[in-house]
């Protein structure tokens, strides 16, 4: 059974398996989630007092399951699925909201930066079952801070969205446009870039240079790099 990223500190041996189970969920090409999952998510969730985040990979898979806490999750190294120019990560990611909130600054940001296929929050309801699903997606050539696209409100009925053909139709745009998410030249933000690794090298490396690109992509001139390899993490730091 697939690891659950997070926390699952506080939770029941049952609410832990339930979200295991969740690895064993597959969503048609076509929907952005099942009305199904969706509540299902929506009640565990709802149980929990936590909100739960799931990331859906092309083929309608479930690559992660991520606990959170009541008012958001963390999205896990994603090092697996490499980016390539003009293209996205190959993962969607739909999670909770215990209230009415709709996609949040912070969601639009991982969206962006992290450059998944789509974005998406099921919010619940007092009782336990999903209100609204709200998505968004970048948009090819856009700059500005929210360069993305944010869709109508859907009910749990509604999620036939032609997702699949949709994501490969931005990615055949990114195409065409150049650089995703490019910001204007005058405005461009510098960063310095630190790696610190335990691991190989080599994957060191190639990490390093796809947090150039998404700094690139991004608009961010990136002013050096550095690489420090160690035996083991260094507990002050």
């Amino acid at each position: 059974m697939k690891r659950i990223f997070g926390t699952t500190l506080g939770l029941k041996a049952d609410q832990i398996r339930r979200l295991e189970n969740l690895y064993r969920r597959r969503t048609p090409t076509e929907f952005l989630v099942t009305g199904e999952f969706a509540r299902d998510i929506a009640r565990l969730s709802f149980e929990i007092r936590r909100q739960i985040g799931i990331l859906i990979d092309r083929k309608g898979h479930v690559a992660f399951v991520i606990a959170g806490d009541p008012q958001r999750i963390v999205i896990p190294d994603l090092g697996e699925y490499r980016l390539a120019p003009g293209r996205l990560r190959g993962l969607r990611c739909i999670h909770t909201h215990l209230t009415e909130e709709a996609l949040t600054r912070d969601d639009l940001t991982d969206l962006a930066l992290l450059r998944l296929d789509m974005m998406a929050v099921i919010t619940v309801g007092e009782d336990g079952l999903p209100r609204k699903v709200h998505a968004g997606h970048v948009l090819p050539g856009a700059s500005g801070e929210t360069p993305c696209r944010i869709l109508d409100p859907l009910l749990p009925h509604q999620l036939d969205i032609g997702c699949l053909a949709l994501i490969q139709a931005l990615e055949a745009e990114f195409a065409a446009s150049g650089p995703v998410l490019s910001r204007d030249v005058g405005k461009k933000e510098r960063a310095f870039l630190v790696s610190v690794t335990t691991g190989a090298r080599r994957e060191a490396l190639d990490r390093l240079r796809e947090l150039e690109e998404l700094a690139a992509s991004c608009g961010i001139e990136v002013a050096g790099t550095q690489l420090q390899v160690r035996r083991q993490p260094d507990p002050k730091y």
